[in-house]
């Protein structure tokens, strides 16, 4: 009988690029995982540091090696591991992120026993001298929902069940670069591939001036809004200039300019009812999703936070057309513009 080759449960891939700094961190955050059962596939792409000397100084069989005789980019890198891994689920990882030792274990857990979900992300602490907890919603309708303003899944955090992938042919696209994370997992959603996120953080991610989404601010931007409109173009919505305008505003939660809240709530507005003929999102999750857009705009761009804070708090989940606050909503909004026009 010919011998069996082993395959791993697990492999979690990252890629590396003159990454020599915190290299070491990052790797040795994978193999003292508590759970063993993986492959730790790196591609070092073309580094012109020691990071090719630091992996190969390692001995664990665990590491399996590939190098890029050139830097091709982080997206054809992501799509080589994806192609060369054989194995159950593929968990990501970044060189200059540390995974939490019971982060392996309890994303296999998970997926384990809920064979339903085919992308399982975690929260992470974010460092950068003081710390911070960036928390995503934990359920596949609200991780939807929220998908139309912004990522609701950490990268560097994912495992993802490969036969989901495979079936699909799911790879990363060139044409979202570094934001090719964001429309990799709309594409996976609406596909009927289902989402999580553990309410846990497993992995401290690293926020320093050399990375990638600071350097190219720009260009992640610019693409954000590229796949804000792919999504809406789901919808059903085509929007006009003033439209992307106000939906991005709402994305980032804040305003300068107090007569975009009533334009936001018209917006929502649409938004809701192109969705109750489309019927793409859960109507629940899509009506917490926007009221809370919209009551995050209203409280953090102008002086009269804390009476919209009131009057959202008397009904803990209004939508942007709640019949039952239609009259206090008008009040606070015409004094809001009120206020706007003083202060110009």
């Amino acid at each position: 009988m010919p011998e069996q080759i082993y395959t791993p449960k697990v492999t979690v891939l990252m890629s590396v690029y003159n990454g020599e700094k915190y290299l070491p961190e990052a790797v040795d955050s994978i193999l003292n995982q508590t759970f063993e059962d993986f492959q730790f596939l790196i591609i070092d792409d073309g580094s012109t540091d020691s990071s090719l000397e630091i992996l190969r100084f390692y001995n664990d069989s665990r590491i399996r090696i590939i190098e890029n005789k050139i830097n091709i980019g982080l997206i054809k890198s992501l799509n080589k591991g994806l192609k060369l891994a054989k194995s159950k689920y593929i968990a990501r990882m970044d060189a200059d992120d540390i995974s939490m030792p019971l982060r392996l274990e309890k994303q296999v857990a998970l997926m384990d026993s809920h064979p339903e979900i085919g992308v399982c992300g975690t929260w992470v602490e974010a460092f950068y001298g003081e710390t911070s907890i960036w928390e995503k919603p934990r359920e596949h309708d609200s991780i939807f929902a929220g998908m139309l303003f912004d990522n609701m899944v950490n990268h560097p955090t994912v495992i993802i069940r490969m036969d989901a992938v495979s079936a699909l042919k799911a790879y990363y696209e060139d044409a979202y670069i570094h934001a090719e994370d964001y429309e990799y997992w709309i594409r996976l959603l609406l596909s009927g591939v289902r989402f999580t996120n553990i309410g846990e953080a497993l992995l401290r991610h690293r926020v320093h001036e050399e990375k990638v989404s600071i350097v190219y601010n720009a260009i992640l931007m610019k693409n954000t809004e590229k796949i804000r409109l792919k999504l809406l173009a789901y919808l059903g919505i085509n929007p006009e200039e003033e439209e992307v305008l106000v939906h991005n505003i709402i994305a980032n939660r804040r305003t300068s300019d107090i007569k975009h809240i009533e334009r936001a709530a018209i917006w929502l507005n649409k938004i809701k009812e192109a969705n109750n003929k489309k019927k793409v999102f859960s109507e629940p999750a899509l009506e917490w999703e926007l009221s809370q857009r919209w009551f995050e705009l209203c409280y953090n761009s102008c002086a009269l936070g804390p009476i919209v804070w009131q009057v959202f708090n008397q009904n803990p989940n209004p939508g942007p057309i709640d019949l039952n606050l239609r009259q206090k909503v008008k009040f606070f909004l015409k004094s809001m513009l009120s206020v706007g026009e003083k202060n110009r």
